[in-house]
């Protein structure tokens, strides 16, 4: 007999309901990790921001600062070097003007 939701199987067969619900458990058991690991960090930063206001992206916003200038600094003292791909220059001597 059909499946009343379509389909040949029986509602209670191998990958009818059961195995939907169980299909959609291992992805929420997948995906709980992650999810957990936001809604901790959101309710951390949210405490945080609350309690330090502005003080709390002092420190992300001077470690970006720092690296900015250490790489603006590393540009300065040497530049990059020329890709392997490059021509090389070549030093020929200039051809002799010709003489009248």
């Amino acid at each position: 007999r059909p499946s009343p939701r379509g389909g040949d199987k029986p509602a209670g067969a191998q990958g009818g309901e059961w195995g939907k619900a169980a299909a959609a458990a291992e992805k929420l058991q997948a995906t709980g990790s992650p999810l957990l690991s936001f809604l901790i960090g959101s309710i951390i930063g949210a405490v945080v921001m609350y309690r330090a206001h502005f003080w709390c992206l002092a420190i992300p916003c001077f470690a970006v600062l720092l690296l900015i200038a250490d790489i603006l600094a590393a540009f300065a003292r040497k530049p990059p070097a020329p890709a392997n791909n490059a021509p090389a220059a070549t030093t020929t001597p200039a051809a002799p003007a010709p003489t009248p």
